[in-house]
């Protein structure tokens, strides 16, 4: 869900179901599975290079700017910006879990 609202332009609740999606992967599955890599690849990739209205398609925009109309909150749209930082972090979280899971030589280490 996250990544949909991500393409539709929706930084913030990508955001929201990436980071639900991390919590419960964590939980249920621990701290060092493969899955948690891979939600920490997602929120990194959002903070990395959030996707602004004006990269969505026409037809998407014009969808989701009649649901903002509807619901009043223009908020929404790529309200999270580009912060390296943070995607840097979100990366390296996401190499060292699979370089334990998946070992040093590994084609998703080594790239």
């Amino acid at each position: 869900i996250g990544q949909v609202y991500r393409e539709l332009g929706d930084t913030d609740d990508a955001m929201k179901y990436f980071k639900a999606a991390l919590w419960a992967k964590e939980t249920k599955l621990g701290k060092s599975h493969l899955s948690v890599a891979k939600e920490y690849i997602h929120i990194g990739l959002l903070f990395d290079s959030p996707i602004s209205p004006k990269h969505v398609s026409t037809q998407t925009t014009a969808n989701k700017l009649v649901h903002q109309t509807q619901t009043n909150d223009n908020s929404k749209v790529c309200s999270v910006k580009a912060d390296y930082e943070k995607a840097i972090q979100c990366y390296k979280k996401a190499l060292k879990i699979r370089k334990v899971q998946l070992g040093s030589d590994h084609l998703l280490v080594e790239s």
